[in-house]
């Protein structure tokens, strides 16, 4: 099934878990789109609070939902179970602990059939849930015109880079042909950049991207989101993600290949700052170790001989890392970490 009445289906895949306080505001921005042709289907990843009792709840309450109750796999593969049984022509993926505003699928739709596009890229409202309020952190807008080729597309990546319009699934309607003929699928094995690897692999084949100027997904900083907690995989998984890229994007102009190891210097440095961020018994237990892992590594060492910082942050951190200095790599991680908590967390 792909039509209902004259109107392609786009199918909403929404990965669910440990979201209770927040699946119903972001639920009901779905189901409460002006453009009405959806699929949307909810996967419970195994979540451990009361959400896999809420989606059966909204799967009663409105026949466009399905759920599916899976073991915990990450979002990854959700995401997949998602994709698996999707019936939409397009296909586009919300976080559960987000929302859009009511005309995102309509306008973005809209827009892949004037454009017969591939791939379908909106603005963001970046927002934090803090205390039960949420508070405008900024908005993240741009636009350009339609692309036919794929060099075309290629010679934006690196302004989609810069204004992080780039990596993210969750701002993108996709046309589900053109998933499928890249036989797209998430990386399971990662805990960290499933999108990265997952829109990065699409970009090497993709001819018609469209942009459009609105800013319609509500993305949203939490404290305790996955993102905003540390995993003991970060780095590995970091490491694999950009030696992937790396690969990928062998014959793209050394601009964006920059850009991305300019990614992967900040994330470094981020993970260092977050091993003295989260103060568990588990994670001082793991400081020495993933510090001396760091200071070790040869695409570490490799990175910093080649790329050309951007901006300051990423400079020091880059001469942090090529001093190989574990006892300097863990003074910056604590200092970082020391100052984001005089900034609240910024």
């Amino acid at each position: 099934m792909e039509q209902q009445g004259e109107k392609p289906v786009v199918s909403v895949i929404v990965p669910v878990y440990g979201v209770e306080q927040y699946l119903e505001k972001s639920v009901s921005s779905i189901v409460d789109q002006t453009y009405q042709a959806l699929d949307i289907v909810l996967v419970d990843d195994g979540s451990p609070d009361n959400c896999p009792a809420l989606c059966d709840a909204w799967a009663e309450r409105d026949n466009r939902i399905r759920v599916v109750h899976k073991v915990n796999g990450g979002l990854g593969s959700a995401r997949n179970a998602g994709l698996d049984i999707a019936y939409g022509t397009y296909v586009c993926f919300i976080d559960s602990d987000d929302y859009i505003e009511p005309d995102m699928i309509e306008t973005m739709t809209r827009q892949a059939l004037s454009h017969q596009a591939q791939m379908v890229i909106c603005g963001t409202i970046n927002e934090r849930y803090d205390c039960g309020k949420y508070s405008l952190l900024g908005t993240n807008t741009m636009t350009f015109a339609a692309t036919e080729c794929n060099d075309e597309v290629k010679s934006l990546i690196p302004t989609l880079m810069q204004s992080s319009y780039c990596i993210p699934a969750w701002n993108k309607l996709y046309w589900k042909a053109f998933l499928d003929e890249c036989k797209a699928r998430f990386d399971e094995t990662v805990n960290v950049g499933e999108d990265s690897l997952f829109n990065v692999s699409l970009y090497t084949n993709l001819d018609r991207l469209v942009c459009i100027p609105d800013a319609a997904y509500h993305y949203i900083s939490r404290s305790g989101s996955l993102c905003n907690r540390f995993n003991p995989r970060w780095f590995i998984d970091r490491r694999k993600l950009y030696a992937h890229e790396r690969v990928l994007l062998r014959d793209w102009s050394d601009q964006a290949l920059n850009l991305f190891a300019n990614e992967f210097v900040f994330q470094t440095g981020v993970i260092l700052s977050f091993l003295y961020e989260d103060c568990s018994k588990e994670t001082k237990r793991l400081r020495r170790a993933m510090i001396q892992t760091i200071a070790d590594d040869e695409l570490v060492k490799q990175v910093c001989r080649e790329i050309q910082t951007a901006g300051l942050r990423n400079e020091i951190t880059k001469r942090v890392l090529d001093t190989n200095n574990p006892l300097i790599l863990s003074a910056y991680g604590w200092a970082v970490a020391f100052v984001k908590r005089i900034r609240g967390g910024r």
